[in-house]
């Protein structure tokens, strides 16, 4: 079990560095059901950093929510139904392993000091990470759709767009 843990992990990380494809992951209920409850735990965590648990609680489920919900929509007018279970493992595979990665830039970004020259580093690196985010949930969308890699890109930014909007007006509408 723990050796299935490093490959799929590693096989995130590819999938991250563009080397794999969501169809090379198994269309496994079991791992769809795993990797989302992971994104929402860890969306919990990083949300829970500046609020408290009800609305951190609501951010992590809209997102969640909003990722099953856009991809199916997504793949269903393309007449790509049938991706649906890879295409999501692999959106909140990747998901997890930019949360991961951003994690400790967000811990100390996330404090109520001054914004020192080593946060401002980091808010510079943490646009660099949402850019390199959007590469590859648009090698990803390119995959689910058949399409290129352009047009995955410009889906991946109508996704993140749409998902910023539905955050800002359900979860934080005072924003």
């Amino acid at each position: 079990m723990y050796r299935d843990a490093i490959i799929l992990a590693g096989a995130f990380c590819k999938m991250c560095l563009l080397k794999r494809r969501p169809q090379d992951l198994p269309a496994s209920r079991e791992l769809l059901l795993l990797t989302i409850a992971i994104y929402f735990l860890l969306d919990l965590l990083l949300a829970k950093l500046d609020e408290n648990i009800t609305s951190a609680l609501t951010a992590a489920l809209t997102d969640t929510v909003f990722l099953l919900v856009f991809t199916l929509v997504l793949l269903l007018l393309c007449r790509k139904a049938g991706r649906w279970t890879q295409t999501v493992t692999a959106l909140a595979g990747t998901g997890v392993v930019f949360a991961l990665l951003l994690m400790p830039a967000v811990i100390s970004l996330s404090g109520p000091d001054a914004m020192t020259a080593m946060q401002q580093a980091l808010s510079v690196l943490l646009y660099l990470v949402l850019i390199w985010y959007v590469v590859v949930l648009g090698h990803i969308f390119r995959h689910a759709l058949s399409s290129p890699f352009a047009m995955g890109v410009f889906v991946s930014m109508i996704y993140l767009l749409i998902g910023v909007f539905i955050e800002l007006t359900l979860v934080y509408p005072d924003s």
